[in-house]
């Protein structure tokens, strides 16, 4: 197998079999040389394209399960919180129903 470990967008982002809108095969003498890939960024929507060396190319690449090198790495390096519990989530939406009108507007000028 080849060396690719991951198919990223311009912004960045890892590309995952989700957002690949198309995949084709460039052939020589009836044998594939390169891999085409068309995708939407998940992140910033943008379209891209990829040619992958045939060689190189490996489908685990945009697997979102474990297999692929670069989601191990991240994974490694996260805190492990386990599922969001019911009690969570009926908080979260407490704690918005309490914000103030000054309070949203602070938080939109700070994420700007």
């Amino acid at each position: 197998m080849g060396s690719l470990s991951s198919i990223r967008c311009r912004c960045g982002h890892r590309i995952r079999g989700r957002d690949v809108l198309q995949r084709g095969y460039y052939l020589s003498n009836w044998e594939p040389m390169y891999v085409y890939l068309k995708f939407r960024c998940s992140n910033c929507k943008m379209l891209g394209e990829k040619i992958v060396d045939y060689g190189d190319w490996d489908d685990a690449v945009l697997e979102d399960g474990e297999t692929a090198p670069q989601v191990v790495r991240d994974r490694s390096q996260r805190v492990t919180l386990g599922p969001i519990t019911v009690a969570e989530v009926q908080e979260f939406g407490q704690r918005v129903a309490r914000l103030r009108r000054a309070d949203v507007e602070a938080l939109r000028r700070t994420t700007a």
